[in-house]
């Protein structure tokens, strides 16, 4: 006969596992949407230092030592393509001098600020807003004139593109205002509209303008711009506002 085999040990009884307990997933972090900070800003600047020299046909010679510096900034708010910003601020100080012909030798010193805005709102989208303006003096843009004078510009422009298609449209306005140390001043207002439209192989584009021009009196101009551009401003008898209508279309096929 055989040896009987032990009998297995005991094991008792089989624990029951419980099903592990779910893990509550956390929810997803809330946009916290638009953020108005300011992004850092970027600089730039120069220095320059101008001399001119200016002698006329009756003798009298004119001269000018300029200094003028600026800085430059760019940045944006949250993100690039939200809003754009730049500017700049700038100073002059300059010395000016006559003498010889029948102008008694003098010279005077002075100086201003300049300066310039320019905001872009969503520059990659299909309608992109712009803003600008600017501050400038006469004596930084490298003539000589027989007067200094201030501009102010001031531009707000509007650009449309379907979500489909190659068509654009935009509409601009800009004021400008220059102002001489007299007080004498010269204003233009302009709005401005142009559209692109294509038809298959065709296209059209348009545009067209409305300005109105506040000019001074010859002899104001005359005070205002110096001689050298008096032609180029088309003066009137009297300070009325002057306004102008024209338009364009062209057909491409």
């Amino acid at each position: 006969m055989g040896t009987a085999l032990p009998p297995d040990p005991p094991t008792g009884p089989v624990p029951v596992r419980e099903a592990p307990e779910a893990v509550a997933t956390p929810p997803a972090p809330r946009s916290k949407g638009i953020q108005w900070y300011l992004a850092p800003i970027r600089y730039s600047g120069s220095v320059t230092l101008d001399g001119r020299w200016l002698r006329s046909d009756d003798g009298t010679v004119s001269n000018q030592v300029l200094a003028y510096t600026q800085v430059n900034m760019a940045s944006h708010i949250w993100q690039p393509w939200f809003i754009q910003l730049n500017g700049s601020v700038g100073a002059v100080v300059a010395r000016d001098g006559a003498s010889g012909g029948e102008v008694a030798a003098a010279s005077s010193t002075g100086g201003s600020l300049s300066g310039s805005l320019g905001v872009v709102v969503f520059p990659s989208s299909r309608f992109p807003f712009q803003f600008d303006a600017s501050l400038s003096d006469s004596r930084t843009s490298g003539d000589v004139l027989d007067s200094q004078y201030v501009s102010l510009r001031i531009g707000v422009s509007q650009s449309y593109r379907p979500e489909r298609g190659r068509d654009q449209f935009s509409l601009r306005y800009d004021f400008s205002l220059y102002e001489a140390p007299s007080g004498v001043q010269d204003k233009a207002h302009n709005l401005t509209g142009t559209a692109q439209m294509h038809f298959g192989r065709h296209s059209v584009e348009a545009n067209a303008g409305v300005s109105a021009h506040i000019t001074p009196t010859p002899e104001q101009a005359g005070r205002l711009l110096g001689a050298e551009r008096l032609a180029r401003l088309p003066v009137t008898s009297g300070n009325r506002p002057e306004l102008l209508i024209d338009g364009q279309a062209t057909f491409d096929s």
